[in-house]
């Protein structure tokens, strides 16, 4: 179920096309959002140039080094067209690269990566948000189209790319 999307250790899957006007509301447009503390955020941000990053945070994590693993993607999607974006979160201790992003089915490096040793938190009784809230001000200024998710699912930068060219691929 939705409700336990983002339940504990595992891998975790996510893609969306996106046709972004700007970055969004406080420079933070939520796309999704999935509880606080503990919870999975993924947002646009950093507008510069006519493109922007996407933003992937996940809260909550305890026993470790971080309470938190965070990753920023390169400011490459550009504003006013759309742009196919998979994310993918592995929460295994073991994990040294715990999440991806790929922008039409290509690998990006990441900035601003926070990485934890700690374990994740559950957030199984926490509803997901698409788009704002509309009490903390983080509007979405952007078109989504075709929002999933794969639980308990990692995807390779294969099959990644192969969801960018096939989106009925899997």
């Amino acid at each position: 179920p939705v409700s336990d999307c983002f339940s504990a250790q595992g891998a975790y899957t996510w893609s969306f096309w996106i046709d972004p006007a700007s970055d969004g509301e406080l420079n933070a447009g939520r796309i999704f959002e999935k509880g606080n503390n503990p919870g999975v955020l993924c947002a646009t941000t950093n507008e510069a140039g006519g493109n922007l990053a996407i933003q992937v945070t996940w809260n909550g994590w305890s026993g470790g080094d971080s309470t938190f693993v965070s990753a920023v993607s390169p400011v490459a999607i550009p504003i006013g067209s759309y742009t196919h974006v998979i994310c993918t979160v592995d929460t295994a201790t073991s994990s040294t690269e715990p999440i991806q992003i790929f922008f039409n089915g290509i690998k990006q490096t990441l900035t601003s990566v926070v990485t934890s040793t700690g374990s994740p938190g559950v957030d199984s009784t926490d509803t997901i948000y698409i788009g704002d809230v509309g009490i903390l001000g983080r509007a979405l200024d952007a078109d989504l189209d075709n929002l999933r998710f794969w639980p308990g699912t990692k995807l390779t930068a294969g099959e990644a790319y192969r969801l960018y060219l096939d989106e009925f691929i899997f």
